[in-house]
C-alpha cells in the first residue's frame, strides 16, 4: 500500500512528535517545565489528572486552575500581532528634556535682552523715561517744551 493509507490509518510523514517533551525546551524552570509537561500530557490523553496530580504534589483543583492559567497564557501568545518591527515608543523623558531646553533658550534671550535694557537705563536714562510714558502725557511734555521755546 505504500507510504499512503487510508484517512483512518494511523501513517505520519515527516518527524516523530516529541509530544508532551517539547516542554524541556521552553525557558523557566524546572518545576515549571515540570508542569507544563504534565498538563500536555493530560490533555493530549497520555496521563490522568489524577496521576499527574500525586506526582506533583498538589490538588486536582489546584490542578485544574494551573492548566486553565496555561491555557490562557498561550492563547494570548497566540493572538494575531501587526507584521513587521514595532514602533519605537519616544521617551517621554527626551520630550521633557527637549521642551526644557527651548524654555533655557527663551530665558537666556530674555535675561540678555534685560541686561540690554538696564545697560540703556544707565547710558541713556533719558530715552527710557521717554519711553515709558503713555501717549497722552508724551502729549502734554511736548506742549511744554513749546511753550518754553516760544517764551524765549
Amino acid at each position: 500500500m505504500g507510504r499512503r493509507g487510508k484517512r483512518g490509518d494511523d501513517m505520519r510523514r515527516g518527524r516523530p512528535s516529541r509530544g508532551a517533551e517539547h516542554a524541556d525546551n521552553v525557558e523557566g524552570s524546572q518545576m515549571s517545565k515540570t508542569r507544563l509537561k504534565a498538563i500536555l500530557q493530560t490533555l493530549s490523553g497520555e496521563r490522568s489528572v489524577a496521576g499527574v496530580c500525586d506526582e506533583l504534589g498538589i490538588t486536582e483543583t489546584h490542578f485544574h486552575r494551573l492548566r486553565q492559567k496555561a491555557l490562557d497564557a498561550a492563547a494570548a501568545a497566540l493572538e494575531p500581532q501587526p507584521s513587521g518591527r514595532p514602533a519605537m515608543q519616544r521617551d517621554t523623558s527626551i520630550d521633557r528634556v527637549e521642551e526644557l531646553e527651548t524654555e533655557l533658550l527663551e530665558m537666556k534671550l530674555d535675561l540678555r535682552a534685560a541686561e540690554i535694557r538696564e545697560e540703556l537705563a544707565m547710558v541713556m536714562p533719558h530715552v527710557l523715561e521717554r519711553a515709558e510714558l503713555d501717549p497722552e502725557e508724551k502729549k502734554r511734555q511736548r506742549n511744554r517744551q513749546r511753550r518754553r521755546r516760544s517764551k524765549k
